[in-house]
């Protein structure tokens, strides 16, 4: 659960940092702007999202299949109700992609509580605190870095995506809430899939 929320949080605040921008590489730049805040609203939500995942992923494979069901079950209803609210209330553009966004990332939100509120009560651990803390302050720090770049076009913003990327793990570095053997784990974990590969 930790690695997955460091990792979901770094794309996340990638994308958040420089909305606009980011569309505009595939996108119209009058589409980019329309879809610029709701991407902020959908980035911090797809980290919620992956908690979410991974915790109906852990329940499930440890033979609490009720309790993901239930928990994919709630969040769904919410993602739909909040969505069934905020579209009728705005009109069409960017101010109905943003309701959307945020009744979405804020399902997504619920499902990644209670999630972890299910595996602490019924596995008894899920990501500290102390984590969520840091992860926190470092998407925070990267997106602030991210607003004060002044930098466009396509190829400045990939190399402004790999500077808040970068800033994101250093303050994780900072704050200890990355070590040495995180790094250790990880270069496992990936010598582990080439082998079975």
């Amino acid at each position: 659960c930790r690695y997955s929320l460091i990792l979901a949080a770094a794309i996340g605040v990638v994308l958040a940092a420089n909305p606009a921008d980011i569309l505009d590489i595939p996108y119209d730049q009058s589409y980019a702007q329309t879809g610029a805040h709701a991407l902020i609203a959908l980035a911090l939500g797809s980290v919620a999202f992956a908690l979410f995942a991974i915790a109906g992923t852990i329940l499930n494979g440890a033979g609490h299949t009720r309790s993901a069901i239930g928990l994919a079950a709630v969040t769904l209803v919410a993602a739909i109700a909040g969505n069934a609210i905020a579209i009728p209330l705005t009109e069409p553009g960017e101010e109905m992609l943003l309701a959307c966004a945020l009744a979405t990332g804020g399902a997504m939100l619920l499902g990644a509580a209670m999630g972890g509120v299910l595996l602490k009560k019924q596995l008894g651990t899920f990501v500290p605190v102390l984590t969520l803390i840091r992860v926190a302050l470092a998407g925070g720090v990267s997106i602030e870095v991210g607003a004060v770049l002044p930098l466009h076009g396509t190829l400045m913003t990939v190399f402004e995506a790999v500077v808040i990327g970068v800033c994101f793990f250093v303050v994780l570095v900072l704050t200890r809430e990355l070590r040495l053997q995180d790094l250790i784990n990880a270069a496992r974990a990936l010598r582990g899939k080439k082998e079975t590969s």
